[in-house]
């Protein structure tokens, strides 16, 4: 509980002004529906076909993938669908060339890696709405492990420095989360999931398309019991979105999120279950806003202008408690930290891009992004280590594209200055081409890319440091691609290479934050994937990472040199599916602080089924069991996965014609 001697609790405050939306979120969820019954009779039911593979992440412009000479893979709806994942860590602790952390069972602290990067030089974004937290112990990476796949479209993970697009945070890789529009005729759904541990969700959504207006809501509420000691999770979600077409490629849409998440678990560095000396439980209470707005509009023929504005507040109440090396405690012992934060982002983004002919694309854009970050925090239950800090930039930036026949070509270039940094440029430049009558695809690309401290880095008045300068990243990779078997297949393999300069690490001479910290990164990714009948596809991916710290002979922690993994799906009956993804991820070096003896966790090999079925059109049966075969692995030393987890339920839609 928050420290009394603190006054008025700034979190709660807030929470206070944010909870009575979820009244407002039933009626957004609902209204629409009575407008849509009104209004839709005659409509004719329409299938509405799932869209080619197109990516947003990289460019103002959407870009069909086979044209992007950078490293990206599309999580496409379909693929989300047959999964019958509940959560983006579910989904991505199976997805080639990522490497999903995660403490403990559902709900503990899970972060996403990129070729080697930390967890805070992956950008998360939803619908390009930047989601990481500066305010935060952890640098500002962002945590997945609740993050709900309601309204998910599809999902973009752009590998390697992509500064020139979105500025700080994406050094090392971008994942752009896209949520789906109203399509089709109006319908309403509802779904019911109950499983393993006391799991259960109930959900509701609504969407469809009413001539040029478009709508989709979607509220939720998920509950998963104690797993391993001292560990649950409750989760509630709204979505809404909305959006009107204004004639030719001109558009109006926005977007709108809210977030309540409570989870226990044991703390992160404390041994876990097995070798915690406490045995008290990290408490986290966490509420997310998240608001965009986009106004598309066609000026003449291939001219276009794209106003953009994005709000995001995000809110935790956290309660640590000390992490205790042995009895009587040393000093490598932590303190227990009780801590309030408040972090707001907002931004204003205009882009313009014109298309020359059929072969040459020209962008220009402006942003302006304010940040205010907020820690009000207790150490030991005698220090404080709070602080208020805001940070305003401006961005521009272009881009320059040629792509006809074989041949491809991008480069782009953008300048940030910041109020508490130097001018910050982030070149980029790439290519492919297409050789012979097999159609190998060549590609290759390099740019640089840098990442603010963190506002805990700057601030905090026991180790912060305002001194400290961005950190940095060069990276480029090289890749071929090769269709095979008349196109029903593709193989792939793409070398790379990462320097990130500049590393926020802690002196202990010093006592406090400060860059000197240099690691660079390579390694080689390889996939294969096809066809083999018209009911039966199968992939599988590789991944072996390489690394050197400078003035340092330990391994990069939380780390695995090989990735990889199969993945299978088939349309056994016209109106089933089978989904089984099985992922083996190699040892990592670990440090816990009670546990001196043991430096090492895993490998592991991790398998997930999912089945779907549909007796009607308008219902679906569904169930997933993770970790399948009940394998007994750890995430961390002293954190053991809780095992066989299974769940089933119904998903029943109402359309109305």
């Amino acid at each position: 509980m928050p420290n009394p001697e603190r006054g008025i609790d700034p979190l709660n405050s807030a929470t206070a002004s944010i909870r009575p939306l979820w009244a407002a979120a039933t009626l957004l969820l609902i209204g629409p529906t009575l407008v849509v019954d009104l209004s839709s009779q005659g409509s004719s039911s329409t299938q509405v076909p799932e869209p080619e593979a197109a990516v947003v992440t990289v460019s103002a412009q959407q870009l069909p993938i086979d044209e992007i000479s950078a490293s990206v893979s599309v999580i496409s709806r379909s693929d989300i669908a047959s999964s019958q994942a509940e959560t983006v860590v579910e989904l991505l602790q199976h997805t080639p060339f990522v490497y999903l952390s995660q403490v403990g069972g559902r709900g503990g602290l899970s972060t996403a890696s990129i070729r080697g990067g930390d967890a805070n030089f992956t950008l998360v974004m939803i619908d390009g709405i930047p989601l990481n937290d500066p305010t935060n112990i952890l640098g500002g990476s962002f945590d997945l492990s609740a993050f709900s796949l309601n309204r998910v479209e599809r999902i973009e993970i752009v590998r390697g420095p992509m500064s020139v697009r979105h500025g700080s945070e994406g050094i090392a890789g971008v994942i752009n989360i896209i949520t789906r529009k109203g399509e089709g005729i109006p319908e309403v759904a509802v779904d019911f999931l109950g499983g393993s541990f006391d799991t259960w969700q109930l959900g509701a959504a609504s969407q469809g398309r009413l001539k040029a207006w478009h709508y989709s809501a979607h509220v939720s509420h998920l509950e998963v019991g104690e797993q391993v000691e001292n560990e649950d999770l409750e989760r509630t979600s709204f979505s809404f979105a909305s959006g009107v077409s204004l004639g030719g490629e001109s558009a109006l849409d926005f977007h709108f999120r809210l977030h309540d998440r409570q989870v226990e678990g044991f703390p992160p560095n404390g041994g876990g279950p097995e070798f915690s000396i406490l045995r008290e439980a990290q408490r986290s209470d966490v509420q997310e806003a998240v608001f965009g707005a986009t106004w598309l509009q066609e000026i003449t023929g291939g001219w276009f202008q794209r106003f953009h504005f994005d709000y995001y507040d995000r809110l935790e109440n956290a309660e640590t408690p000390p992490l205790l090396d042995e009895i009587p405690p040393t000093f490598s012992s932590q303190p227990g930290i009780d801590s309030d934060s408040d972090f707001e982002r907002a931004r204003v983004q205009l882009d313009h891009y014109w298309l020359f002919g059929s072969a040459w694309q020209a962008g220009l854009d402006l942003s302006f992004r304010h940040e205010n970050g907020a820690l009000d925090a207790v150490i030991a239950d005698l220090f404080s280590g709070g602080f208020q800090l805001d940070r305003n930039t401006w961005s521009w930036g272009g881009e320059l594209r040629y792509a006809k026949g074989r041949y491809q070509f991008d480069t782009g270039l953008r300048i940030d200055n910041s109020d508490d940094a130097a001018l910050e440029t982030s070149p980029r430049v790439g290519a492919s081409v297409r050789l012979g009558p097999r159609q190998t695809r060549i590609k290759s690309s390099w740019a640089e890319g840098f990442k603010l401290p963190s506002f805990f880095a700057l601030g905090e008045p026991n180790v912060g440091n305002p001194d400290l300068r961005p950190e940095k990243s060069r990276g480029f990779d090289v890749g071929i691609e090769q269709p095979v078997a008349n196109g029903k297949g593709e193989i792939s393999l793409t070398y790379y290479y990462n320097s990130f300069t500049d590393l926020i690490d802690f002196s202990p001479e010093q006592f406090r934050l400060v860059n000197r910290a240099r690691v660079t990164t390579r390694g080689v990714e390889a996939q294969a994937q096809g066809r083999i009948t018209d009911s039966l596809r199968l992939s599988g991916h590789g991944t072996y990472l390489d690394f050197d710290i400078e003035g340092s002979s330990e391994p990069l922690r939380d780390r695995p040199r090989w990735l990889g993994g199969i993945r299978l799906d088939w349309d056994f009956h016209r109106r089933a599916q089978l989904h089984i993804d099985n992922t083996w991820v190699g040892s990592r070096f670990d440090f816990q602080i009670p546990v001196r003896e043991q430096n090492q966790v895993g490998g592991y090999a991790n398998t997930a089924l999912a089945v779907s079925y549909h007796p009607a059109r308008d219902l679906t049966l569904f169930a997933r069991i993770d970790n399948l075969l009940d394998r007994e692995f750890h995430h961390f030393v002293g954190f053991p996965d809780p095992g066989l987890y299974a769940r089933f339920g119904l998903r029943y839609r109402f359309r109305f014609k």
